[in-house]
């Protein structure tokens, strides 16, 4: 399934996250790849929270734990996991709207070409959902978002 990334490419500018959660880390595990950013990373038995620190050790869960990993290395783990997968990325472009029909949805994006039609409608719902996130005023003319 293909991928629409807005950055032009996978480098970060600036600093953001840190660290992974232990929900993270469950799903990362259900793909089979959370070893993969264990093995970068240290894990921590306790989640900050503004002054406190909550002591997590305890959850019901075989994470029981933070991941202490800067997100540029959990961007660059993902990013070679994709890779292994095959998976086409349309890296500088956002999604500008969608069609279905009965072989599938076509997503147009901002270069003015369209993501090749057959994409799964579970693919298309998510585009979806990251559209109609937009604020009302950044869509192109003769586009309107639904009330609701």
């Amino acid at each position: 399934m293909p991928s629409v990334e807005r950055r032009a490419s996978p480098q970060l500018i600036g600093s953001r996250a840190g660290g992974l959660h232990s929900r993270t880390i469950e799903v990362l595990d259900q793909r089979g790849i959370a070893e993969r950013f264990l093995s970068q990373g240290k894990t921590y038995p306790f989640a900050p929270f503004h002054p406190i620190s909550l002591d997590i050790s305890d959850f019901p869960t075989r994470h029981n734990y933070v991941l202490g990993l800067r997100q540029n290395h959990v961007e660059r783990i993902l990013a070679e996991w994709i890779g292994e997968l095959a998976v086409t990325i349309y890296r500088g472009r956002e999604v500008t709207g969608f069609a279905q029909d009965d072989t599938g949805v076509a997503v147009a994006l901002s270069d003015k070409s369209v993501a090749p039609r057959g994409i799964s409608r579970r693919v298309a719902m998510a585009a979806a959902a990251s559209f109609a996130k937009q604020p009302a005023s950044s869509f192109p003319a003769g586009i309107r978002r639904r009330a609701g």
